[in-house]
């Protein structure tokens, strides 16, 4: 239980290892940009300023480069202006890069890392002792409240990660300009991730009930999400049969824009439906304590069975 401390800094580290992943993707994208401007404009000079080519071609580049040049020691706020639209480090670019980067394509995993860990932190507290031994210094309901409140921190993972990126873009390009983040960005990038990690962690709290141990635990739960992310797959293809598009309900995909009002209301009533649904079945399972201690004392026996 000790070691179950250190699994919200461990995942923590994770995003922020991704974070930095993507930074060092997208300075790489400024040092090259800064080559291919350099070269671009060179070419530029071995042309004659009336040559059709030049006037096409250069004489815009010629004259950003000129001034960007000019502006490389400066730290006034028009060189900087020009020096991000030279090398494309506006914020708003830079975050939508961000997302798009070859790294994010992993990202979805996540998901799938919040629900282990929960499961980690959580399923030593329903060992037959330790239950025990909780339960003698107090009352069932507690006990249970404070477990579950053990993972509502795995919540905010997504969140965290948001701020590190938009940390990251702030080094990169200098500015602390994020007006570009309104409150579409807010609800798609921070509010949506947030309200999911709770789906997540609620089929863990699920699973972990009744299981020997959490690689059970852990496995029962990839299962149900699997079935869930499946039976929801298969309703947006029905629902798109039908020309009705609700793609925005993916639970992998969390990071879905919303650009209409429809948009919102379909997030939202799916996540409040889904929410809803496992919170009945979380009280359904936990409100009988007997039957937990039962089920805890049958785990324990089978386990102990299967090495004698």
């Amino acid at each position: 239980m000790k070691a179950s401390k250190f699994v919200f800094p461990a995942i923590i580290l994770v995003v922020m290892i991704i974070a930095i992943l993507n930074f060092k993707e997208y300075a790489d994208i400024i040092n090259q940009t800064k080559k291919n401007v350099k070269i671009n404009y060179e070419n530029c000079l071995t042309l004659s300023k009336d040559d059709a080519n030049y006037k096409i071609y250069c004489e815009k580049l010629v004259t950003e480069y000129t001034e960007y040049k000019k502006c490389e020691n400066k730290n006034t706020s028009e060189c900087k202006r020009i020096i991000r639209k030279i090398l494309y480090t506006d914020n708003k670019h830079v975050f939508d890069t961000f997302l798009e980067s070859s790294i994010m394509v992993f990202f979805p995993v996540i998901s799938c890392i919040i629900i282990f860990c929960v499961v980690y932190v959580i399923s030593p507290y329903f060992s037959n002792s330790v239950f025990r031994n909780y339960l003698s210094r107090m009352s069932y309901s507690k006990y249970i409240l404070s477990i579950f409140k053990k993972t509502l921190k795995f919540s905010f993972v997504i969140p965290i990660f948001m701020l590190i990126t938009l940390f990251s873009i702030y080094l990169l390009t200098g500015s602390m300009d994020f007006s570009f983040f309104n409150y579409k960005y807010i609800f798609t990038y921070f509010v949506n991730p947030w309200l999911y990690s709770f789906i997540w962690i609620q089929i863990a709290i699920i699973c972990t009930n009744g299981s020997k141990n959490f690689i059970v635990s852990f496995a029962k739960s990839f299962g149900v999400f699997s079935i869930i992310f499946v039976f929801i797959d298969w309703i947006m293809y029905v629902f798109s049969e039908k020309n009705i598009n609700i793609e925005l309900i993916n639970m992998l995909d969390v990071f879905k824009y919303c650009d209409k009002f429809y948009d919102y209301v379909t997030m939202l009533s799916s996540f409040l439906v889904l929410f809803l649904l496992l919170t009945i079945i979380i009280v359904i399972i936990y409100m009988n304590k007997e039957k937990i201690l039962c089920n805890i004392e049958k785990c324990e026996v089978e386990y102990d069975n299967q090495y004698k």
